[in-house]
């Protein structure tokens, strides 16, 4: 018997990914544009006008992190024949005479 891997699903990542980019978009917008928002008015050299550009910094690097970790095809379970190792759980493979029961959670 071979080693079948599992691989992560991309749909979580792209999620945030796209999250991220909605944050830059919208910090970057408030800090280029700085709006009229009723009695809140975004001056420049504020601290409003700061944390807009730290947004756009923070989220930027939120960004590319997510979306470096795209392209990154990472194993999350094997199941061979010395046993079952997941990542998420352990470091090793656990053995199968370890392995009571599998029951779907």
């Amino acid at each position: 018997m071979s080693t079948i891997d599992l691989y992560r699903s991309n749909s979580r990542i792209f999620t945030r990914f796209m999250g991220s980019c909605v944050f830059v978009a919208v910090a970057l917008w408030l800090a280029l544009t700085q709006p009229n928002v009723g009695t809140d008015t975004i001056i420049p050299g504020s601290f409003r006008d700061y944390e807009m550009r730290v947004g756009v910094v923070i989220f930027s690097l939120g960004a590319l992190v997510w979306g470096l970790k795209l392209f990154q095809p990472d194993v999350v379970v094997s199941i061979g024949p010395q046993g079952i190792y997941d990542r998420r759980l352990s470091t090793d493979w656990i053995p199968w005479k370890t392995i009571r029961a599998i029951k779907p959670l």
